[in-house]
Formats: structure tokens, sequence, C-alpha cells
């Protein structure tokens, strides 16, 4: 009976034991193969979207054609290495046949994409246009992408297959127990063990999942977080426990997070996918609230209630690679080195600008091709091969060759091989850099000569090379440091304080105290000095240095020269002795000059001033004889006068003192007014003139007065020195889009060749001193400088008995000409001032200038004139009589006429009377200066009797003096 309860027991048991036995050895095999299988898969999918998506091959090839920039070609071809790795590895893996088909599409669009890049490469290099590019290299890569997502739903579901085997097994191995619930008490501790065991194995995939480098998020299908792994926790700074729940858009900014529900209902109604089944590089957000770069691809799985899952990759190191790629590309490729990478093919892969540039080719064609081959052109092949196979055994190689460059210049390569080895110390592939060295090599020679000519250099030019130990407070001087301080030159080194005792004491100072902030780095060495030699003459010495430091900042060595500026020195002196001469010199011109004006205007004041009233008196007219002497007495004064004023101009211009205000100039207006001046003289000397102007002229760059007075002067010219019933031609046109050119031509005398260079020089005449025609021969001289100084040119061509052309080429404005107010043309008709009497007070202590302007005022019957010689008794006669108008000369015997004019500005009684300058000085900086100083006006000797009445309108214009009765 015993027996056969034994067998009763112990057959269900042994057959329990089995099935149990049997069960777990199958969970633990299931779940050990598909999770190395799942996990696998998982890793390579995940390489081949980052690869293809966005920020992959696909996306950078992209950019490479709306950029044209080649160098995305090296990104480019990176991705597609990762992309032909991750389809290899999945093409190897037990796939079904559905998978194997959508890998199968995968290949065949990168192919077509692998041919549009070499297309895109070329297409570029030729500068074709972004839309023809984009056109010809068009891929149809939707199958690619549905191939993709398809994959990823596959292994998906297969991580869901993975799981349900457990439940399955789980469930299997339950119902054994409660069918044999005798035995499965029997075998308790077994049975704990095996479920234990089993649990174990099937929670496994959860610690890939979390043990993974990449995020991984699951969500529902409202967007909720369901798991979060601890990649994903790293990356976003959440714990799984702070997101679970929660919306995923709390890891997204703003601006994106606010679209993402219509994203997943989009999707869920069947539009096409952004993200989900593509991937792409998107932005995170951190718990910080700090935004990150980050690839994203995302698979949906299940059925009618499916849910999401992402695999997350911060790539904010990564794009600060590629960054930092793109830099090393373009330092590589902008170097003037030759630089080449060759696989163990003997392919280049990689070939800078200089190398493609030496080897007559450029960088895209070279890619691809044989490197034995192609610098075998230039160099023995053998040698090539010899060398670049001792880099692949792992070798530095090194080697110098002459090498033939364009139109047979010979240069000097210094070449080298570098290994570049992967993980597995195995070369891979090596680097080809060459140096020229050509320079290096010639310099050799060149240092040599250099070495000599420096020698001879420091000792024709009185320099002295030296060394200051500083720590053992030593001095190394060459030979030409004794010659330069007069000594012998010792055995030892000098000391520091030999060379302190040869220094001037007064100079010691300052020279201490520039050597002390070289030392402390305030400042470079950069002195002067002066040394006593042993026979007692004195040297000046400039002297530079610099310092050596250790590594804690301390001195230890200066290095410098000395360099003998004696003669230098003693010149400067020199300079400096010439130029106060000159300035003294100049100064006394200047006041030679002042002085001349004054002397010479004072006498013409009074001979053209009664010339003029002369000329205008109607109450005792001139005979026809008195006229006529009349009409010499003002043209010998004008001529003089006109003379006074070009040697005052030529000197000004001499001494740098001419003002000139150069400003955009209406050309044809110019040329009409010098035209009407130019016709009146043309008239009197039966002279014929006519006017060829262009109708479209820009404005020129001049001082319109200036230029005027030279046009005029060339004009004049071309009357004056013409025959009889000549003719006189004045032309203007543009020469280029930067000059115009004013050129005055007549049918003239000429001039002969040899006296054509001396035409410009003061008072030269070219012979024609004796012909009878009025000149100076300072016009042309003076029209010279004036035309240069205002940026044109002048020049002239003429034939002996045939006539002269003088031109003139003015600068074109960038500028409109500036509008000019009308010219005053007022032709004094008779004298009248007003109907208010006036009473003028006229200060001069020159009796016929005194003499001139009562002649003048008797001829105003308004104006009552008052005079004082002096401008003491002036100012008293202002105080007691109070004028309407005060005229003041300059030059006066005790207070001249300025301190005069600021005595009476200063005194109430005076200040609001009008002072008028009348003086002989009219150089510039004294008119500008006097009307600066509080002058109503500021006239000249001869005066212009017009102008002056005119001045005396303007200003009795004004408010009313009032003149006492008794007046």
């Amino acid at each position: 009976m015993i027996p056969v309860l034994l067998l009763v027991f112990c057959v269900p048991m042994v057959v329990t034991s089995y099935k149990i036995a049997e069960y777990g050895s199958t969970i633990e095999s299931q779940i050990h193969e598909a999770e190395k299988e799942i996990h696998a898969q998982g890793v390579a999918l995940e390489h081949l979207v980052r690869a293809m998506g966005y920020g992959g091959f696909i996306h950078q090839f992209k950019n490479l054609i709306l950029r044209h920039d080649p160098n995305i070609a090296t990104p480019i071809n990176l991705r597609l290495q990762e992309v032909e790795t991750a389809l290899n590895t999945l093409g190897a893996m037990p796939l079904s046949k559905q998978d194997l088909i959508a890998v199968a599409v995968i290949k065949e669009t990168v192919a077509d994409y692998k041919n549009s890049f070499a297309t895109a490469l070329q297409m570029i290099e030729q500068n074709h246009e972004i839309a023809t590019i984009d056109k010809a290299v068009k891929v149809n890569d939707e199958p690619a992408f549905a191939a993709l997502s398809f994959l990823e739903e596959s292994w998906q579901e297969a991580r869901t297959r993975e799981m349900e085997v457990y439940k399955n097994t789980k469930a299997a191995a339950t119902a054994v127990y409660w069918s044999q619930i005798f035995v499965i008490a029997c075998f308790l501790v077994l049975v704990f063990i095996s479920y234990r065991q089993a649990k174990e194995k099937g929670l496994q995939l959860a610690e890939v999942v979390d043990g993974a480098a990449e995020g991984i998020i699951s969500i529902d299908s409202k967007g909720n977080i369901t798991s979060f792994n601890n990649a994903a926790e790293r990356i976003f700074e959440f714990s799984a426990k702070e997101v679970i729940s929660n919306n995923i858009k709390l890891l997204m900014p703003e601006n994106v997070a606010k679209h993402h529900d219509s994203y997943i209902k989009n999707y869920m109604s069947g539009a096409l996918p952004k993200v989900i089944g593509i991937g792409r590089e998107v932005t995170g957000r951190r718990k910080d609230g700090t935004h990150f770069p980050m690839n994203l691809s995302v698979s949906s799985s299940g059925g009618k209630k499916k849910f999401f899952t992402g695999i997350v990759r911060d790539i904010t190191e990564e794009k600060k690679a590629l960054q930092e790629l793109k830099l090393s590309n373009r330092i590589i490729n902008e170097s003037p080195d030759l630089i080449a990478t060759i696989d163990a093919n003997y392919r280049i892969t990689q070939a800078n600008t200089a190398f493609a540039k030496a080897f007559a080719s450029n960088e895209t064609t070279l890619v691809g091709t044989n490197f034995l081959t192609t610098v075998g052109s230039k160099f023995d092949q053998d040698l090539v091969r010899q060398e670049a196979d001792r880099c692949f055994s792992g070798e530095i190689v090194h080697v110098t060759k002459r090498y033939y460059h364009q139109k047979n210049k010979q240069e000097h390569l210094a070449l080298q091989y570098l290994p570049m080895v992967d993980s597995g110390n195995k070369v891979y592939q090596i680097i080809f850099l060459a140096q020229n060295v050509t320079e290096l090599k010639n310099g050799e020679e060149s240092l040599r000569k250099l070495v000599k000519r420096l020698d001879l250099a420091t000792r024709s030019g009185g320099i002295g090379i030296w060394e200051w130990d500083i720590v053992n407070n030593k001095l190394d001087w060459d030979d030409r440091m004794y010659e330069i301080y007069g000594v012998a030159r010792s055995k030892n080194d000098e000391s520091y304080e030999f060379w302190e005792k040869a220094v001037l004491e007064e100079d010691l100072p300052q020279l201490k105290e520039d050597i002390d902030k070289a030392l402390e780095g305030i400042a470079d060495f950069n002195s002067s000095f002066r040394i006593r030699r042993p026979d007692n003459t004195t040297r000046h010495i400039a002297t530079k240095g610099i310092i050596q430091r250790n590594q804690k900042g301390a001195a230890l060595v200066m290095f410098g020269v000395n360099i003998d500026v004696t003669e230098q020195e003693e010149q400067q002196l020199e300079l400096v002795h010439a130029r106060e001469l000159a300035e003294q010199a100049n100064k006394a011109k200047s006041d030679f000059l002042s002085s001349m004006s004054h002397e010479l205007r004072t006498p013409l004041n009074s001979i053209i001033g009664f010339a003029q009233l002369l000329e205008t008196d109607t109450e005792s007219p001139l005979d026809d004889n008195q006229r006529e002497s009349l009409k010499y007495i003002l043209k010998g004064g004008k001529h003089l006068l006109s003379l006074i004023d070009e040697i005052l101009d030529l000197a000004k211009i001499e001494a740098g003192k001419l003002t000139l205000a150069v400003e955009p100039v209406d050309i044809h207006r110019l040329i009409d007014e010098c035209l009407s001046y130019s016709k009146v003289l043309a008239e009197k000397n039966d002279i014929s003139i006519e006017a060829n102007i262009d109708e479209a002229l820009p404005a020129i760059n001049c001082d319109r007065l200036r230029m005027k007075q030279c046009i005029l002067n060339l004009a004049s010219n071309a009357i004056k020195y013409n025959n009889p019933n000549g003719k006189v031609r004045l032309s203007c046109h543009s020469l280029d889009a930067d000059r115009v050119r004013v050129a005055i031509s007549d049918t003239g005398i000429g001039i002969p060749q040899g006296k054509q260079t001396e035409l410009f020089s003061p008072f030269n005449r070219v012979g024609a001193e004796n012909s009878g025609i009025e000149g100076t021969g300072i016009g042309l001289a003076l029209t010279k400088k004036l035309v240069e100084e205002m940026g044109s040119r002048i020049g002239m061509e003429s034939q002996p008995d045939i006539g002269s052309i003088f031109w003139i080429d003015m600068p074109v404005s960038k500028s409109p000409a500036m509008e000019e107010p009308d010219a005053q043309k007022k032709i004094l008709k008779n004298l009248n001032i007003g109907k208010t009497q006036r009473l003028l007070l006229y200060i001069e202590d020159n009796p016929s200038n005194l003499a001139l302007m009562t002649a003048i005022v008797d001829k105003l019957k308004e104006i009552t004139l008052i005079s004082a010689h002096t401008a003491e008794l002036g100012i008293a006669l202002a105080e007691k009589y109070n004028p309407d108008l005060i005229v003041l000369d300059i030059n006066l015997p005790g207070i001249d006429g300025n301190m005069a004019l600021n005595i009476l500005k200063s005194n109430p009684q005076t200040r609001h009377i009008p002072v008028v300058a009348l003086s002989a000085d009219a150089m510039p900086e004294s008119i500008k200066r006097g009307l600066k100083s509080g002058f109503q006006e500021y006239l000249t000797k001869p005066l212009n009797i017009a102008k002056f009445i005119d001045v005396l309108r303007q200003l009795f214009d004004g408010p009313q003096h009032g003149i006492s009765q008794s007046h």
C-alpha cells in the first residue's frame, strides 16, 4: 500500500517538478535571447534614426544645397557612414521578411542620396543656382521614412511580445500550481526560487531601459508621462516621481508646448506626422527652465489605445563639437600648407585648397582619387608608396623633397606622414602634410649674408650691442660698444657700475628711472643720455632694451643697443636754429609786406581818389585833353594797385597764409561772368571772342572769386597778346567723371618753345617787356599757384605766329553748387545819401587823405564832416559831438586805430556810434582781425568811392542818431 501511495504522490511530483523546471528554463532562455536581440535592434534603429533624420545626412544634404557651402560635405560623409553601419547591423539580424524589405527600401533611398550628393557638389562647384541644384538632386525619401516608421513599430511590437512571453509562462506555471496543490506544497521552496528567478529575468528589460544612455520616455494618447528612465532624469534634471502622470509639455519650451496636444490629435486622426516615426532635432526644457538642443525619435505602438515612446539624446556637446569641426575644417582648408588624408587603399578622403592647387586640381575632384598617382606626378611614386607604407605600419615619417612648381620654379617641401589609429591601435588612415620650406632653405645663405651685413651696419651706423646679466650685475659688450665709449676691451665682463660712471651726472637720475620702470614691467626701456669719454669728449647715446624674465616674472637678462646719435643731435640743433631763423625771416617778410602795402596804398588813395572825383565832377567838367590825361592817371594808378595786389597774393601763397574758400560752384555762372568782363576788353582791342560751353556740366570745387581771377587773367592775356582783328575762343567741357576743363585759345603771336618753361616764373614776360603791351610778369605765376592751391591743374600749348591755348582742369564736386546771392550792381547816378542831416567824424593823420575825404563829403550835401589828426583828439570830439559815423584810420601816431576802437566801445557815451576802418593795411589777417574786434566795415586804401557811398547808405538806413541843431 505504501509503495502505491508513494507512487501516487511521487509520479505527480516528478511530473510537476519536470514541468516547473521546463517552464523555468523556457522563461530564462526566452528572456535572455529576446532582450539581447531586442536591445541590439533598438540601438541600431536609434542610430539609424539619428543619422538619417533632423541633424542627420538628409538634413545636412539640404543645408549643403541652400548654403552653397562645400564644408558641409564632411559631416554629410560622417552621417552617411553611420547610416550604412546601422543598416548593415540591422541586415545581419534575424529580422522578419517585412523588416528586411523595409531595410532594403531605406538602402535604396540612401544610394539615391549618395548619387545626388556627388551631383550637388559638382553643381555647387560650377556655381549653379539653388533652385536648379535642388531640382536636379531631388530624392523621394517618403518610402524610406515610411519603412523606418515600420521598423520602429515592429521593434515596439517585439518588445510587447517579449513581455507577453513572460506573462503567458507565468500563467501556465500558476495553472500547474493550482492543479497540483499538494505537489506544489511539497516543492514550495523550489517553486518560490524559480518564480523569483523568473521575475528577475522578466524585470531585466526594465533594467536595460533604465541603464540606457539615451533618455526613454513613454506617454499615453493624452500626452501624460507613463515612464521616465534614469537617463531622462539626468537630461531633464527632473526625477521620475516629479513627472510621472504629468503632461509631456512640462519638458518643452512654452512656444512648442502650446501646440503639442494638437500634434497628437492630428496624428490620431491620420494626419502626416511631424516627429512621430521620423525623428528630428528639437529643443528641450530642463527643470531650471533652461533650454537645450536634443535629438528626439518617437514611435507609436498599441491598438486603439495607443502609447508613444520617445528616445531623447542631449546633443549640446555634439553641436559644439560640430562647430569645432567646421572651424577645424576651415582652418585646414585655409592653411597654406598642403594637407590631405589617405585611407588604407591609398584613396584621398579629404584635401585642402593648397594641396589641390599644388597638384592642379580641386578638393572635390581629388576625393576618392589615388594618392600615389596624384602625388607621384610630382615626386617618385615608388618612394611615395614606401613612405606611406612606413606610416601605415605606425611610423611618423619626415622627408624633404625638391618640387618644381608652376613656371618651373623650384621649391623645397618638408613632407610629414602622420598615422591615425583606432581604438584597437590599428592605423586606419594617414595624414599627409607638406610645408613649403623654400624660404628656410634659401634663408640659410641669407642668414649668413645678413649676419655680415648686420655687423657692417652696426659699425657704420654707430650701433653697439650689449647684454646685462641682472642677477650677477655683469655687462657683456660687443666691440662696437667699446668703440662708442672710447675704452679698450677688458678680459672679463664689465660691471654695471663701470657703465654708470661713464654717464653724465645730470642725465643719470632720469636714466635710472627709465631702467627701473622697465624692470618693473611698467614701460619698455627706451631712453637717451650723454656720456663722457676718457678723451673728455661728450657723446649723445640713444638706447633701447628688452627683458628676459623667468616664469614668476622676475627680470633675468636685458638685451639692448646703444646708438651714437651725436651727429644727429647736432644736426637737430642746427635745424631748430635754422627754423627759428626762417620764422624770423618769414615774420620780417610779413612785416615788410604789410608796411609796403601801407606805404604804397596811402599815396595811391589820394591819386586814385581825386582822379575819381575829377572824373565824376559835373559842376566843373574837364575838357577832352584833361579827360585824356585823367584816363592815364587812373590807368596808371589801377595798374600800380593791381601790381601791389598780385605781389601780396604771391607772397601770401609762398608763405602759406592765403585763405581759400573752396566750395561747390556753378561753372556756367562763373564762365558767364568771365565772358561779360572779357567781351568789354575784347571790343576795346578789336578782338572777337566766342564761347563753346557744354550745356550739361557738373558743379566744380574751387574758390569762386579766385578761380574767376585766374580765368580772367588767362582771357586778358589772350586778348592783349593777340594779333589785330584776332580771335579768342573760350570753351568748357568735361574731361571725364572727375574733371572739367576750361580752355582759352587765341590767334596771337605765340610763344617760342625755348621760352615756354619760363612762362610761369614771376616777373618774367618772356620777351614782351619792350612790346608796349601792359603787364607785370606776375599774373601767370600767381594764376598757376592759385590754381594748384585749389586742387586744379594748369597747362598750355603754343606755336609762334599761330597762337596759344591755356587750360585749367578743375575737380568735379560731389555736391550741388552753392546758391549765390545776386551781385550788387548799383550804379551811382548821384551821390545823395538821404534827407536827414548827418555828422561824420574822420580820424586821419595824412593830409592828402583828409583832403580827399573833404572833397568827397563836399559832394554829399546831407553830411557834415569834422576831422581829427590823432586818436586822442578824435575820441574827445566823439564824446562832445556824438557823430552819426566815425571813419578811423588804423595807423595813427600815439594811440592806433585798434586801441581807439576799444576806448570808443568801452565808453557809454560813444559805444553806440558805428565805426568804419579805412586803412592802407589790406592784409587779410588785418581785415579779419579788424572786423572781429568790432569795426562795422573795414575799407582799404585806395578808397573805392562808390563802395564807400554804398556803406554810408547801409549804415544810415539804421537807427537815427540825431544831430543837434548846433551842428
